[in-house]
């Protein structure tokens, strides 16, 4: 993990105290698990604006130029924990005012337009993209911004509806894989599952779905220079698997087909491979 990350959830809460921000902010380092400072707010205390300056600022040790910020926006609808178009344009222009690189999650159950912001803001990815526009999925063609499909939350809420990845794909967007991993939706660690899922349900290929949860999954992060193929210059992250040959990964799931992992040159054998 890069260091210096901030990952901050910005929710729409009661408070004790209402107005006062939650100021949780940390360094992170490698060694280091991070932790989500969040933002408390009510419509009529603190604003938007203010909640998420203050929290950037006073969080310590966080050098603008090398720290990525991840924006959770509540889910796309109306309801309690929810923000607004208008309301996540102030929240993301004002991270970026401040220098920090802006991510969006959207269009998780209904489009409210966050896919067309992320871009026009130029944000590093829009998360989810489930309930995605045919505009939305030209604007994404047009940039640089990575949608990021999150197959293990529809899935784990027994959804119908998955990321629109054939048509992303298509359309020339850059298709990234995650997992979403929280206790609440996808309470799932196993990227190799993520990989399965995907291909049954967002029709990827094996050979798409292992481009999208490697590569263009560190596009998403801007660590595309450092990580995610094998490449010289690169940090060696490598994981060799006990199959047949990479098809495998998703043709099976519900096991772990990893026998070594190399991080950073250092060899791990894994002991419960499959």
């Amino acid at each position: 993990m890069k260091q210096g990350w901030l990952r901050l959830f910005l929710v729409a809460s009661l408070v004790a105290l209402p107005g006062i921000p939650d100021l949780t902010g940390q360094e992170i380092t490698d060694e280091q698990p991070y932790q989500s400072p969040v933002i408390h707010f009510e419509p009529d205390g603190l604003g938007i604006v203010e909640a998420v300056r203050l929290t950037l600022q006073h969080s310590p040790n966080i050098k603008l130029q090398e720290a990525d910020t991840y924006f959770q926006q509540g889910v796309a609808q109306t309801q309690t924990g929810a923000f607004d178009l208008a309301q996540s344009r102030m929240i993301l222009t004002t991270a970026k005012d401040l220098g920090f690189p802006i991510k969006i999650h959207a269009d998780e159950f209904d489009n409210l337009g966050g896919t067309s912001l992320a871009v026009e803001l130029g944000a590093v990815s829009a998360d989810h993209l489930v309930a995605t526009s045919a505009e939305d999925i030209q604007a994404l063609a047009g940039s640089d911004t990575v949608a990021v499909a999150l197959p293990g939350t529809p899935f784990g809420l027994a959804e119908d509806e998955y990321t629109p990845a054939g048509k992303i794909i298509d359309a020339g967007g850059i298709l990234a894989l995650a997992s979403d991993l929280n206790p609440g939706t996808s309470y799932c660690e196993n990227m190799q599952m993520m990989i399965a899922i995907a291909c049954r349900y967002m029709g990827l290929t094996p050979a798409q779905a292992i481009a999208a949860a490697t590569i263009n999954a560190a596009a998403a992060i801007n660590r595309e220079d450092k990580i995610g193929s094998l490449e010289e210059g690169k940090q060696a992250d490598v994981l060799i698997l006990d199959i047949p040959d990479y098809g495998h990964l998703g043709y099976r799931y519900g096991t772990n087909l990893v026998q070594t992992v190399i991080k950073k040159g250092t060899v791990y054998e894994v002991s419960n491979s499959k």
